[in-house]
């Protein structure tokens, strides 16, 4: 066997007694929290709220990463901070820098600019705008069903009081 591969195959687990950074292990992790404008930073958001995306969903994420040309890889693991089977699911790993410590993307030289790249990204994103257009949609339909229910409403409440019938009062006779 060739003593680089035992070598990768000892660190893979141990990644943090190497500073190789072209290991998986090394890679920036890089969650939806990080960039979600309807978290605070307590609860885990790491860039400016003016910046950060009101949708962080990892697909969005998946396609600015592609579209920068930079290596990645998605895991099913949870954000710590938030409560279990709250948010989006997952995380990525992120190559930002190849095996002699070169930036992958001239662009994106540390984890934050690589943060800021993806929530500048996003709202670029052709799934991002499907998203919007069809949330919008949505917003529409539901304004237009509550406008039919309104008149509805209205229209049973006329024809309730058109045949209702009309009161019966007594006269008040004087006794002489």
């Amino acid at each position: 066997r060739d003593s680089t591969q035992e070598t990768q195959n000892i660190y893979l687990d141990m990644a943090h007694l190497t500073e190789d950074k072209s290991l998986k292990a090394r890679w920036t992790c890089v969650y939806p929290a990080y960039i979600d404008k309807n978290k605070t930073t307590a609860q885990g958001r790491r860039v400016a709220k003016d910046v950060a995306v009101d949708v962080p969903h990892p697909a969005f994420i998946a396609d600015v990463l592609t579209k920068a040309g930079l290596t990645m890889e998605f895991e099913q693991k949870c954000y710590p901070r938030d409560p279990i089977g709250f948010g989006f699911q997952g995380r990525f790993r992120v190559q930002i820098f190849d095996g002699d410590n070169k930036p992958c993307n001239a662009a994106i030289k540390n984890k934050m600019t690589l943060l800021r790249h993806i929530a500048a990204g996003i709202p670029d994103s052709d799934r991002y705008k499907e998203m919007k257009i069809q949330v919008e949609a949505d917003k529409v339909k539901k304004a237009e069903a509550a406008a039919i229910e309104e008149r509805v409403e209205a229209e049973k409440q006329r024809v309730k009081e058109l045949t209702a019938k009309p009161s019966t009062k007594k006269k008040n006779k004087k006794k002489k």
